[in-house]
């Protein structure tokens, strides 16, 4: 059996990258938070694909084993003459101990560890999302505030120019 690799999908600096935003670039992070969190949900599903197809892995090679060791204990029975056997929890136990099986399953628990990352990154995503909507309704509030203060400022200068011109025409009339 070749080594079975299991491939980082994640690269945490990328991640902390990905994830941060400030006010000054919270318009930007608006507008690349869907590309982001569809990027790190597709990550997740590969890390739960490549989960599952160890668990696969795990399943036949486990059969494969078994079955050489009822193999091996069937030419030892007719070797001897005599009939030995193996119980089914012994047969599991061997199973268990062998080191194909254990290769496949420390690469499964690695393979955890980096499913439990991908979704883990895309929950940083929802909560990103949800910052991303709390600081831009703070800033829309800001910006109509600021819309009132040029709306006075206008509305002052329109009255003011109002004045001057209605003075100017009663000056004019006298």
């Amino acid at each position: 059996m070749s080594k079975l690799t299991v491939r980082r999908l994640i690269e945490p600096a990328e991640l902390n990258r990905d994830i941060q935003f400030t006010p000054l670039n919270l318009d930007d992070a608006m507008m690349n938070q869907a590309p982001l969190a569809v990027h790190y949900g597709q990550i997740a599903a590969t890390a739960q694909k490549q989960l599952d197809d160890l668990k696969l892995v795990l399943e036949v090679t486990e059969a494969k084993v078994d079955r050489q060791i009822r193999d091996a204990v069937a030419e030892e029975a007719v070797d001897d003459a005599g009939k030995k056997k193996l119980t089914e929890v012994q047969i599991a136990k061997q199973v268990s101990i062998h080191h194909q099986v254990i290769e496949i399953k420390k690469a499964i628990n690695e393979a955890k560890q980096i499913e439990s990352e991908a979704k883990t990154a895309v929950e940083a995503f929802r909560q990103r999302r949800d910052m991303l909507v709390q600081m831009g309704a703070g800033d829309r509030l800001e910006r109509q505030g600021e819309l009132v203060f040029k709306r006075r400022e206008v509305a002052e200068t329109s009255r003011a120019d109002t004045i001057a011109r209605v003075a100017a025409k009663i000056r004019n009339q006298a």
